[in-house]
């Protein structure tokens, strides 16, 4: 398979996303009689047996107004945990914030008293982890996390320095797993690495004296700019080989915890509906990951971007 890059070519004006949240944004088509009752969104589905490439062939001008209409989604929710004194230095970024009914609350400590971490559970089930990348003071919390979560897989979408801007800590490094060993009394062992064109997986054993030892695994794709998209093929070949292995929840993390963090959520979502042969909506699975958290698949481009890999993820479907 030859490898493609998304086809985004849109000569649209900058897209300001920073609206009132009480003001709730509707598509021009939308009629008034519907704007209290079934969200605009909720008509955007197509069923299981039109899921053909020519039925998600949507003009730049009609994403650019679905992307728009999303950018309430979610936002009249509370961060107030979020912006307490001493959470604020937690954040990486001043404007990026769990929600208090969805935040990951990790057991209390002297040292972080309200469980804090950014980051989030989204999906009825807790199918996901969506968090940022940690910062030096919450490797720890992290490592925590990922205990009291049990969770097995880890997705990582960014790298650690991107443009010569630091995005993420590298929370595998020998000095971080020794301190959270010295801390916590766990032992994190990265017990293999493996690297491939684009991504590299990670396998960490975790022992403890009171739990049976567990295995986790970092899939660390390295390929995806900040803000910008990946190549089709290679972000298809990386979500397969993680579902191949993993069936069940998945931490996921970039740097914000938003941007590539909620494209790849969407994506997961819908290869899975499209496996399962369930009708497709790409706005409102959007919408789903924002009533979790905040600007998840945070750029039109991005947003685009899902719409190319369904219709790529679609052409390659047995008939």
């Amino acid at each position: 398979m030859s490898r493609l890059k998304a086809k985004i070519k849109l000569n649209l004006p900058d897209l300001d996303v920073s609206l009132d949240p009480s003001t709730p944004v509707f598509l021009p088509s939308t009629p008034c009689s519907a704007r209290t009752a079934v969200p605009w969104y909720a008509e955007r589905a197509v069923p299981c047996d039109e899921v053909r490439p020519e039925n998600f062939e949507t003009s730049s001008q009609t994403l650019y107004q679905e992307f728009l209409a999303l950018a309430h989604v979610g936002r009249e929710r509370s961060r107030s945990d979020a912006m307490a004194l001493a959470n604020v230095k937690k954040n990486r970024y001043e404007n990026i914030h769990p929600y208090n009914d969805s935040r990951v609350v990790l057991k209390r400590t002297a040292s972080n008293d309200m469980g804090y971490i950014n980051a989030s559970i989204v999906g009825c089930r807790k199918e996901y982890i969506a968090a940022q990348g940690p910062l030096p003071h919450t490797q720890m919390d992290f490592w925590r996390m990922m205990v009291e979560t049990q969770a097995e897989a880890l997705v990582m979408l960014t790298r650690v320095d991107d443009e010569s801007r630091h995005k993420s800590c590298a929370y595998w490094e020998p000095q971080v797993l020794a301190s959270f060993r010295e801390a916590h009394g766990i032992t994190v062992t990265l017990s293999s690495e493996q690297t491939f064109p684009s991504h590299t997986e990670r396998t960490f054993l975790l022992t403890s004296d009171d739990a049976p030892p567990r295995t986790l695994t970092q899939y660390h794709f390295t390929e995806w700019p900040d803000h910008d998209v990946p190549d089709l093929t290679a972000i298809l070949d990386f979500h397969k080989r993680i579902r191949q292995c993993h069936a069940g929840m998945l931490v996921v993390h970039c740097s914000a915890g938003v941007g590539r963090t909620g494209s790849f959520c969407a994506i997961d979502m819908l290869l899975s509906k499209l496996v399962n042969g369930e009708p497709i909506n790409i706005p409102e699975t959007v919408a789903t990951l924002r009533k979790y958290r905040m600007h998840m698949c945070q750029t039109l481009e991005q947003y685009t971007f899902i719409y190319d890999l369904v219709k790529e993820a679609i052409s390659h479907l047995p008939r």
